[in-house]
């Protein structure tokens, strides 16, 4: 015999939790201050392709961060303060340092990125 129960207010929660999981939905857990440093001055097309290519991946995680043109905003010297470094791009997370666009691609090609910029699957 089949019973039939009304599903539970845990149920529901379940059950959209798992849907979530199946779909592949992400929830940001938390807010970190995100900071991309660029320059619109790139002197190289390989520069230029790296900054719109590291802009894009934030911009497709769907996260909120801050954008510095360093040819707009004199910051040179706070940017190299936090950072130690005249490369660009930069990405900060808080205010630290994580790294220029190959230092990020290799954290997103080893699944890392995610966590660092407050992301998680459900």
């Amino acid at each position: 015999e089949i019973m039939l129960r009304t599903p539970t207010a845990a149920h529901m929660t379940a059950l959209h939790e798992h849907k979530e999981f199946i779909m592949g939905t992400r929830r940001h857990t938390r807010a970190p201050k995100i900071t991309l440093i660029t320059s619109s001055i790139a002197v190289t097309r390989a520069k230029r392709v790296s900054f719109s290519r590291l802009r894009t991946l934030l911009e497709t995680k769907g996260v909120n961060f801050d954008h510095v043109d360093l040819a707009l905003q004199d910051r040179v010297d706070e940017v190299v303060g936090l950072s130690g470094s005249r490369e660009l791009p930069q990405m900060l997370i808080n205010n630290k340092y994580i790294g220029g666009a190959e230092e990020i691609q290799e954290l997103e090609d080893d699944g890392a990125l995610d966590n660092l910029l407050g992301i998680d699957f459900i």
